[in-house]
């Protein structure tokens, strides 16, 4: 990281040091879900102050995120994604170490600090190091490593609540080699050179002119994403409880989300001609609400099924609104652009912490109460095709 006049051209270890970080965006929060029944049984609490433990970081993100943007805009993307990684381990490992449960809650929130910090730069960084097929493909890598990192992290995490509640948080220390891979690899953009096949860098310009409507919809889209797809990991340790499964059960479900995910988003990112972005939303919006009506039947072989789907809604709503953020930005805007990116998409987890409760009230049971979202992701899906459609006519 330190500062000297060599050009800087990313390589291999750049990009690996993205996907890693990449791997950590989406379920970094949810990393521990699996333990949360064992975490209540502790503690004794309530069900809404456990799952403070998931929705607190996501919390912190929405809070801090546009600031932290502003910040990265200034200081440098490459510093604060070294600084935000430190504060992600320490403050993640921290709920290994605690025996209070307001000491829990309080590494929960700091630990919202680095996700944001590592949400925003590693997805600035890709506008900014690559540009064209290059960055799309980079895009499906990105997009493929949260869904791996779900795999990884969802199964790893179920194997270690059967242990005890709190050793899946030692799954948070994935950011120190991470850290080391970044000293090593990351530079601040300002710095690029490439070579004559090279993708030139983003510009002061941004290739697409939408200015800010479009940027909204694309964080209404994510939000409306993550709030249905937070659902599964929010409360798959009550309702893969009612199933009489143990928790890696929840793991390996959760993983096989991520793991189609990746694998969807990456054939989806390399095709040449892909559906415009009203289309990939409403097709998106369309399989989380079949996935999610599909838990209305507590049977193991359909939660599998509604898993797969539910991976490649993820597959295809994530990099389509990434791509298009990515070309709404500049070198001098991504920060900002891509600070609100981590605030809609965790303020959406916090959201669902706080609606599912009284949702579950009201619906008596958690499969009545996934098959009403589905309904209404599905609605959101004919409300966004037609809105498309009628915005192509008009044009």
């Amino acid at each position: 990281m330190k500062a000297s006049g060599k050009p800087f051209v990313p390589g291999k270890l750049t990009l690996l040091t993205i996907i890693l970080s990449s791997m950590v965006i989406i379920m970094g929060s949810a990393a521990v879900a699996p333990a949360l029944r064992p975490i209540q049984q502790y503690f004794g609490e309530s069900e809404f102050m456990v799952s403070l433990i998931i929705s607190l970081p996501s919390l912190s993100v929405a809070v801090c995120g546009f600031a932290i943007g502003l910040l990265a805009d200034r200081l440098g993307k490459a510093k604060v994604l070294i600084i935000a990684l430190a504060i992600f381990t320490i403050a993640g490992t921290a709920g290994f170490l605690t025996d209070s449960f307001a000491l829990l809650l309080a590494s929960r929130f700091i630990l919202g600090v680095g996700l944001a910090g590592i949400s925003l730069t590693a997805t600035a960084l890709i506008g900014e190091y690559y540009g064209g097929m290059q960055r799309s493909k980079v895009i499906g890598y990105q997009t493929a490593a949260t869904g791996v990192g779900t795999l990884l992290m969802e199964t790893v995490g179920g194997a270690l609540a059967d242990i005890g509640w709190n050793y899946p948080f030692l799954i948070y220390l994935i950011g120190a080699p991470i850290i080391a891979f970044g000293l090593l690899s990351v530079r601040d953009s300002s710095r690029i050179v490439r070579d004559d096949r090279g993708e030139a860098p983003m510009s002061n310009v941004p290739a697409d002119t939408g200015g800010m409507r479009k940027v909204i919809i694309c964080y209404a889209a994510v939000f409306l994403e993550m709030f249905l797809m937070f659902t599964a990991p929010m409360n798959f340790s009550y309702y893969i409880a009612e199933m009489d499964q143990p928790y890696i059960m929840m793991g390996i479900l959760l993983g096989i989300m991520g793991f189609t995910q990746a694998v969807f988003s990456i054939i989806y990112t390399r095709r040449i001609s892909r559906p415009s972005d009203p289309v990939a939303f409403s097709l998106a919006f369309m399989a989380m609400g079949i996935a999610l009506a599909m838990l209305y039947v507590q049977f193991l072989p359909i939660t599998f099924v509604s898993m797969v789907v539910m991976g490649c809604s993820m597959g295809m709503l994530m990099p389509t609104v990434i791509s298009r953020l990515s070309m709404l930005s500049t070198y001098r805007t991504s920060g900002k652009i891509m600070g609100g990116y981590a605030v809609f998409i965790n303020m959406s987890i916090f959201v669902c912490s706080l609606v599912f409760a009284p949702l579950l009230a009201v619906m008596g049971s958690y499969c009545s109460s996934y098959l009403f979202l589905g309904v209404f992701a599905l609605i959101v899906a004919a409300v966004v095709f037609v809105s498309g459609r009628l915005g192509v006519a008009s044009r």
